[in-house]
C-alpha cells in the first residue's frame, strides 16, 4: 500500500503539471 501511495504522490504531481486534477483524482479513487 505504501508504494502505491507513493506513486499517487509522484503521478498527482506530474498530472497537476500537465493536466488539471480531474483525471489525478479518477486515478485515486480507482
Amino acid at each position: 500500500m505504501t508504494s502505491l501511495n507513493r506513486d499517487v504522490k509522484k503521478f498527482n504531481m506530474k498530472q497537476i503539471h500537465t493536466n488539471p486534477p480531474i483525471f489525478d483524482f479518477s486515478y485515486f479513487s480507482a
